[in-house]
């Protein structure tokens, strides 16, 4: 074991060779990323996880889009044993492609409105319809009620709903994983 310059000695990092340092999403081994996995679900932070299988398809799919192992945990949601991408990593992934935007318009207890940019080769940038989303909506659909969050932060349920709604809508590729058309 080396020795430090304050003459003590260095002790050697716990953590596995293939977590010490920052690798694309996509370079990992199927082993790593299951060790990672388990790692995840041991750890307790992840509350929707409840075994080391369920933390490998979210890291998996996290991947399919291009998503690093830790960033993947924290962006989907398994919600009734199906898989949910966050709101905000779908507006990272607009934000990142290169290809895409998006401006709020509209964002109040009662509704909030979105509109998305998209760049087409030789047409430029082009706005797309506006995507909105109510709270006369959400209550339609029950969502008010089954959460305590529509309740406490309307206008940022709103948002979410809204950002998920516009990139199904306009940017589906980003979220499967696909190369822009």
């Amino acid at each position: 074991m080396a020795t430090t310059q304050s003459g003590r000695q260095a002790t050697r990092a716990l953590v596995p060779t293939e977590l010490g340092a920052l690798r694309p999403a996509g370079s990992y081994t199927f082993d790593e990323l299951y060790r990672f996995a388990q790692m995840c679900q041991t750890s307790g932070l992840f509350e929707d996880v409840s075994d080391a299988a369920q933390a490998m398809i979210k890291i998996v799919k996290g991947q399919e889009i291009g998503l690093p192992p830790t960033t993947a945990m924290a962006a989907f949601d398994i919600i009734k044993k199906r898989l949910f991408i966050k709101p905000w990593a779908i507006a990272a992934k607009i934000n990142a492609c290169g290809y895409g935007g998006f401006r709020i318009v509209t964002q109040t207890p009662e509704e909030c409105t979105i509109l998305f940019l998209r760049k087409y080769p030789g047409r430029g940038w082009m706005e797309c319809p506006p995507v909105g989303y109510t709270y006369a909506e959400a209550k339609a659909h029950g969502l008010v009620d089954r959460s305590p969050h529509w309740k406490a932060s309307p206008a940022h349920m709103l948002y979410q709903r809204c950002m998920g709604r516009g990139g199904a809508m306009y940017f589906p590729e980003l979220l499967a994983g696909l190369a822009p058309p």
